[in-house]
């Protein structure tokens, strides 16, 4: 990984990692050779929940941060869905995609054949308008999109929904550009 960062990356790179260690939620650096830099984190929920995120600088993007998490189906809402008719599942996945791409977020489905198995969901952040304000916005609005799946899910299904990360535990940052 190159480690001669351009000064506003390093910048950013500085601030957001004081931020997580400060607040107690950075775990690991990610390396990745198409990373400019990246961090593992957790953001404690309350008793025994933690939403795990990644925060990336991808090499293609020289102006801006990834924050990204993901929210894996249960096994009964995934069977659930996957019985539903073509046409009602295309038709329920589509108005999810649609409202959060709406709202500037970008997308992924992890797929299992042709069925949802979890969603990734991440926002972009430019160096110019970082904060600590604006980067902890971004991070709980990344929340609170994978909730806005979760809920319509549960509606959906009529049942409560346990969201859990990834099988890997791992964040797909990739997938989504």
């Amino acid at each position: 990984m190159n480690t001669e960062l351009p000064p506003n990356v390093l910048k950013a790179k500085e601030k957001l990692l004081n931020w997580l260690t400060d607040d107690n939620m950075f775990r690991s650096n990610i390396r990745d050779d198409k990373l400019l830099f990246g961090f593992k984190c957790v953001l404690p929920l309350g008793a025994k929940r933690e939403l795990m995120f990644v925060v990336v600088a991808p090499k293609d993007l020289s102006n801006s941060v990834i924050i990204q998490t993901s929210m894996a189906l249960s096994p009964e809402h995934f069977s659930f869905l996957q019985q539903l008719p073509s046409d009602e599942k295309h038709d329920f996945w589509h108005k999810c995609l649609a409202q959060l791409m709406l709202r500037g977020y970008m997308t992924n489905f992890a797929m299992e054949q042709s069925d949802v198995k979890a969603v990734m969901v991440q926002k972009r952040l430019f160096y110019s308008g970082l904060t600590h304000q604006s980067f902890y916005d971004t991070v709980t609005s990344v929340h609170l999109a994978t909730q806005y799946v979760a809920t319509e899910v549960r509606r959906k299904t009529k049942q409560f929904m346990p969201t859990s990360p990834p099988a890997s535990g791992d964040v797909d940052y990739e997938s989504f550009r």
